[in-house]
């Protein structure tokens, strides 16, 4: 399995989970991508079913069904915010790995112009956040950066003597 499979999983995962627990939220969750099996779900998508729309930078960004979900009828009229997960790969993947995460900015085009745009990372520098800020055309006077040390509390490593040895 690749990453591109492995991310798709995760897209699966988050759409098990949304379904799980909608009926408590009262949100409507699905995702986009080619794992995604049910051929209602472009349309239902553009009349605006769903008020969660989970999606790779492939599938928006790849003219095609996938796309048209996002730039089309009332779920594009009524967008509120792109939310952009792991954002320093736009700078760290972006390149030759997954091209498609340097192009996100190109978002701004197909989206209405009220929409906001969120970016989520744990573990970008400062100059990486200055690069996702200009590939995502976000304005310095126009954004807010919240900015918290990733402290995992709830993690643990642990070191164990082994006579096994491991090849990587």
């Amino acid at each position: 399995m690749d990453i591109f499979e492995a991310l798709q999983d995760l897209e699966a995962k988050y759409d098990f989970i949304f379904k799980e627990k909608q009926k408590l939220a009262r949100v409507s969750a699905t995702f986009l991508g080619e794992k995604q099996t049910d051929k209602s779900i472009p349309a239902r998508i553009i009349e605006g079913e769903f008020s969660i729309v989970f999606s790779s930078p492939e599938a928006a960004l790849n003219k095609g069904p996938w796309r048209r979900c996002i730039t089309q009828g009332v779920f594009h009229d009524n967008l509120k915010a792109v939310v952009i997960d792991e954002a320093h790969c736009i700078t760290q993947w972006g390149g030759e790995f997954r091209k498609e995460y340097s192009h996100l900015g190109e978002l701004r085009s197909v989206v209405p112009k009220k929409t906001t745009f969120v970016t989520l990372t744990a573990t970008a520098t400062r100059s990486i956040k200055k690069d996702i800020m200009k590939t995502l055309d976000m304005d310095m006077k126009k954004t807010c950066i919240i900015s918290v040390i990733p402290e995992r509390p709830n993690l643990s490593y642990y070191v164990q003597k082994s006579s096994k040895i491991w090849q990587i």
